[in-house]
This record gives structure tokens, C-alpha cells and sequence, in this order.
């Protein structure tokens, strides 16, 4: 045997169930769904620090340009050595 009247109803009423046709829309309707969170942004990478700077060359020992006009007798011995040796500058011939 089948449900009674007053459960038809309650079922029906509750539970959508038991409805002899479309089911009593005495519930609420259902709540939208919930958009789905975004995720969170990346966090950026930091860039990597610019390379260090290249250390300057030492600097020369003479300035084979000063007094060329006259390094036969303004230079030094070791001035006429280093300048000949590393810039061809007061080689004696």
C-alpha cells in the first residue's frame, strides 16, 4: 500500500518527493552557486643584481706622453726602461 495523504503532502512539500505532478514550490530555491575564488597572483621574481663592476687595471707606473719631447734627458733610467719595454717609447737605438 501507498503513503498516506498527509505524508504525500509533507514529502512533497519538504523533500520533493511523492508529488503526484510538479513538485510545490513552497521551499526556497536553491542559492547560486558560489563563483569560484581566483587564485592568488604570482609573486614576482626580483630581478638578479647587475653584475659588480670590473675593477680598473692598475694604474701605469710612468706617463710615457709627460716630457717625450725631451726623455733623453728628463726621464729616468727606469722610466726609459719601462716606457721602452711596455709602450715602444725611449728605446735607444
Amino acid at each position: 500500500s501507498g503513503w498516506s495523504d498527509p505524508k504525500k503532502v509533507w514529502c512533497c512539500a519538504h523533500e520533493g518527493k511523492g508529488c503526484s505532478a510538479a513538485p510545490a514550490s513552497t521551499a526556497a530555491p536553491p542559492a547560486p552557486a558560489t563563483p569560484p575564488v581566483p587564485a592568488p597572483a604570482p609573486v614576482p621574481v626580483p630581478a638578479p643584481p647587475p653584475p659588480p663592476t670590473p675593477t680598473p687595471p692598475p694604474s701605469k707606473p710612468y706617463d710615457c706622453l709627460a716630457a717625450f719631447a725631451n726623455w733623453q734627458a728628463a726621464w729616468s733610467a727606469t722610466k726609459k726602461a719601462w716606457c721602452c719595454q711596455h709602450e715602444g717609447k725611449g728605446c735607444v737605438a
